[in-house]
């Protein structure tokens, strides 16, 4: 019977289903057809290996006990610097979110300014088209004996008497801007 060291604890279930054998770490014999098994063969330690567990119920030798720290060791510092880097992404990212609150807190007072603004505008009296500068104000004939006033082309108080609209002409500026807000309220 063939001599093998088994690395780690296993059983294997035979091609018919039912046979089922147990391996247990360290250096065992072992029958020729288990020994042949493709899946005994994955689970050997390398021919000489002084690693492979070894002794009694499966203790293992001192080297493979080193090994095994030494392996934790290595995953041990590629999970702290994985952390290092999460923690450098995560104070960015933070940093991020803080500028991004402050940016909305900023943009949130001037909506709510502008709304105020907006109701104010909303709740004040309707203006009439803009009146420009006062000169722009001019009584005009618009026949059959009746006069307007027009700012431009936009007729802005209607019949006036030719009396009334000599007048409005030769007014003041001031003075015209009262007539036409008068004869609008």
């Amino acid at each position: 019977m063939p001599q093998l060291n088994i690395v780690r604890a296993f059983t294997l279930l035979l091609d018919d289903g039912e046979t089922k054998v147990a391996f247990k770490p360290g250096l065992q014999e072992v029958d020729q057809t288990y020994a042949a098994h493709w899946y005994v063969r994955e689970n050997l330690a390398p021919e000489g290996d002084a690693t492979a567990p070894a002794g009694e119920g499966g203790a293992p030798a001192p080297a493979h006990d080193m090994i095994l720290r030494a392996d934790a060791d290595v995953e041990l510092d590629g999970v702290r610097r994985a952390h290092e880097i999460t923690s450098g992404q995560l104070d960015e990212a933070m940093r991020t979110v803080a500028t991004l609150v402050e940016e909305r807190d900023r943009l949130s007072d001037e909506v709510k300014a502008l709304r105020a603004e907006i109701a104010a505008l909303r709740a004040a009296p309707p203006v009439s088209p803009p009146l420009g500068d006062a000169p722009a104000l001019v009584a005009r004939h618009r026949g059959g004996g009746s006069y307007s006033v027009m700012n431009g082309e936009v007729e802005v108080v209607q019949s006036l008497s030719k009396a009334e609209a000599e007048a409005f002409n030769a007014a003041e500026p001031e003075a015209k801007s009262a007539f036409v807000a008068s004869r609008k309220a």
